[in-house]
Protein backbone atom coordinates (compact mmCIF):
# COMPACT_ATOMS: atom_id res chain seq x y z
CA UNK A 1 0.00 0.00 0.00
CA UNK A 2 1.48 3.32 -1.06
CA UNK A 3 1.27 6.68 0.64
CA UNK A 4 -2.14 8.34 0.76
CA UNK A 5 -2.86 10.40 -2.32
CA UNK A 6 -3.76 14.04 -2.16
CA UNK A 7 -7.05 15.35 -3.50
CA UNK A 8 -5.38 17.23 -6.34
CA UNK A 9 -3.41 14.15 -7.44
CA UNK A 10 -6.54 12.44 -8.78
CA UNK A 11 -7.72 13.92 -12.09
CA UNK A 12 -11.25 12.69 -11.34
CA UNK A 13 -11.41 14.87 -8.24
CA UNK A 14 -10.26 17.93 -10.14
CA UNK A 15 -12.77 17.26 -12.90
CA UNK A 16 -15.58 16.89 -10.35
CA UNK A 17 -14.74 20.32 -8.94
CA UNK A 18 -14.07 22.23 -12.15
CA UNK A 19 -16.64 20.67 -14.50
CA UNK A 20 -19.69 22.20 -12.75
CA UNK A 21 -18.02 25.62 -12.62
CA UNK A 22 -16.92 25.58 -16.27
CA UNK A 23 -20.15 24.13 -17.58
CA UNK A 24 -22.38 26.54 -15.66
CA UNK A 25 -20.32 29.58 -16.63
CA UNK A 26 -20.33 28.55 -20.29
CA UNK A 27 -23.82 27.07 -20.76
CA UNK A 28 -25.79 29.40 -18.45
CA UNK A 29 -23.61 32.46 -17.98
CA UNK A 30 -22.56 32.83 -21.62
CA UNK A 31 -24.63 30.69 -24.04
CA UNK A 32 -28.02 30.94 -22.33
CA UNK A 33 -27.56 34.62 -21.48
CA UNK A 34 -26.64 35.36 -25.10
CA UNK A 35 -29.65 33.44 -26.41
CA UNK A 36 -31.94 35.05 -23.84
CA UNK A 37 -30.85 38.53 -24.93
CA UNK A 38 -32.17 37.69 -28.42
CA UNK A 39 -34.97 35.16 -27.85
CA UNK A 40 -37.99 34.68 -25.60
CA UNK A 41 -37.63 32.53 -22.49
CA UNK A 42 -38.63 29.07 -23.76
CA UNK A 43 -36.71 29.01 -27.04
CA UNK A 44 -33.55 30.14 -25.20
CA UNK A 45 -34.09 27.57 -22.42
CA UNK A 46 -34.75 24.72 -24.83
CA UNK A 47 -31.79 25.49 -27.09
CA UNK A 48 -29.24 25.96 -24.28
CA UNK A 49 -30.58 23.00 -22.27
CA UNK A 50 -30.56 20.73 -25.30
CA UNK A 51 -27.03 21.71 -26.27
CA UNK A 52 -25.91 21.02 -22.69
CA UNK A 53 -27.35 17.51 -22.83
CA UNK A 54 -26.14 16.78 -26.34
CA UNK A 55 -22.54 17.80 -25.66
CA UNK A 56 -22.40 14.97 -23.11
CA UNK A 57 -23.07 12.40 -25.84
CA UNK A 58 -19.31 11.81 -25.99
CA UNK A 59 -18.95 10.90 -22.32
CA UNK A 60 -22.29 9.43 -21.22
CA UNK A 61 -24.51 6.55 -22.36
CA UNK A 62 -27.14 7.51 -24.93
CA UNK A 63 -30.01 6.68 -22.56
CA UNK A 64 -28.81 9.38 -20.15
CA UNK A 65 -28.92 12.21 -22.72
CA UNK A 66 -32.64 13.03 -22.21
CA UNK A 67 -32.00 13.30 -18.47
CA UNK A 68 -29.05 15.61 -19.12
CA UNK A 69 -31.18 17.75 -21.46
CA UNK A 70 -33.84 18.03 -18.74
CA UNK A 71 -31.12 18.95 -16.22
CA UNK A 72 -29.80 21.62 -18.60
CA UNK A 73 -33.31 23.05 -18.98
CA UNK A 74 -33.80 23.15 -15.21
CA UNK A 75 -30.45 24.87 -14.73
CA UNK A 76 -31.42 27.51 -17.31
CA UNK A 77 -34.65 28.15 -15.41
CA UNK A 78 -32.72 28.39 -12.14
CA UNK A 79 -30.36 30.91 -13.74
CA UNK A 80 -33.31 32.86 -15.14
CA UNK A 81 -34.92 32.99 -11.70
CA UNK A 82 -31.84 33.90 -9.67
CA UNK A 83 -29.78 35.86 -12.22
CA UNK A 84 -26.63 34.10 -11.01
CA UNK A 85 -24.63 31.03 -12.01
CA UNK A 86 -23.74 30.32 -8.37
CA UNK A 87 -26.91 28.38 -7.48
CA UNK A 88 -26.45 26.34 -10.68
CA UNK A 89 -22.84 25.61 -9.77
CA UNK A 90 -23.99 24.41 -6.35
CA UNK A 91 -26.75 22.20 -7.77
CA UNK A 92 -24.47 20.85 -10.50
CA UNK A 93 -21.79 20.07 -7.91
CA UNK A 94 -24.31 18.23 -5.73
CA UNK A 95 -25.52 16.17 -8.67
CA UNK A 96 -21.99 15.28 -9.76
CA UNK A 97 -21.03 14.57 -6.14
CA UNK A 98 -24.02 12.29 -5.68
CA UNK A 99 -23.09 10.33 -8.79
CA UNK A 100 -19.54 9.99 -7.49
CA UNK A 101 -20.62 8.84 -4.03
CA UNK A 102 -23.00 6.26 -5.50
CA UNK A 103 -20.32 5.00 -7.90
CA UNK A 104 -17.81 4.56 -5.08
CA UNK A 105 -20.02 3.32 -2.24
CA UNK A 106 -22.98 1.77 -4.04
CA UNK A 107 -25.27 3.34 -1.43
CA UNK A 108 -27.65 5.35 -3.56
CA UNK A 109 -30.26 6.09 -0.90
CA UNK A 110 -27.85 7.57 1.62
CA UNK A 111 -26.10 9.73 -0.97
CA UNK A 112 -29.31 10.88 -2.63
CA UNK A 113 -30.92 11.69 0.70
CA UNK A 114 -27.93 13.66 1.93
CA UNK A 115 -27.39 15.58 -1.28
CA UNK A 116 -31.12 16.05 -1.74
CA UNK A 117 -31.35 17.87 1.59
CA UNK A 118 -28.32 19.99 0.71
CA UNK A 119 -29.81 20.76 -2.69
CA UNK A 120 -33.12 21.88 -1.19
CA UNK A 121 -31.29 24.06 1.32
CA UNK A 122 -29.18 25.75 -1.35
CA UNK A 123 -32.17 26.31 -3.62
CA UNK A 124 -34.22 27.81 -0.79
CA UNK A 125 -31.38 30.14 0.18
CA UNK A 126 -30.64 31.18 -3.39
CA UNK A 127 -34.27 31.96 -4.19
CA UNK A 128 -34.65 33.93 -0.97
CA UNK A 129 -31.43 35.83 -1.70
CA UNK A 130 -32.48 36.52 -5.29
CA UNK A 131 -35.78 37.99 -4.10
CA UNK A 132 -33.95 40.35 -1.76
CA UNK A 133 -31.43 41.54 -4.33
CA UNK A 134 -33.75 42.26 -7.26
CA UNK A 135 -33.85 45.96 -8.16
CA UNK A 136 -37.13 47.71 -7.43
CA UNK A 137 -39.52 48.24 -10.30
CA UNK A 138 -41.32 51.52 -10.84
CA UNK A 139 -44.33 50.13 -8.93
CA UNK A 140 -42.16 49.18 -5.92
CA UNK A 141 -40.23 52.42 -5.57
CA UNK A 142 -40.80 54.25 -2.29
CA UNK A 143 -42.98 57.35 -2.36
CA UNK A 144 -40.98 60.36 -3.46
CA UNK A 145 -38.51 58.47 -5.69
CA UNK A 146 -38.68 59.11 -9.40
CA UNK A 147 -38.59 56.22 -11.86
CA UNK A 148 -36.81 57.01 -15.10
CA UNK A 149 -37.91 54.91 -18.06
CA UNK A 150 -34.92 53.92 -20.19
CA UNK A 151 -37.08 53.48 -23.29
Amino acid sequence: MGPPSKFHDDPGNLLAVFAPVCEEVFFRGMLYRSLRNRLPLWPAVLIAGSLFGLIHIFSHPLNSIPVLIAFGILMCLLYERTGSVLPGIAVHSFVDGTIGVVAVTGKAYAALGFYGLLLLSVLAMSIRTARRTQPPTAEKLPVGDIAIDAA
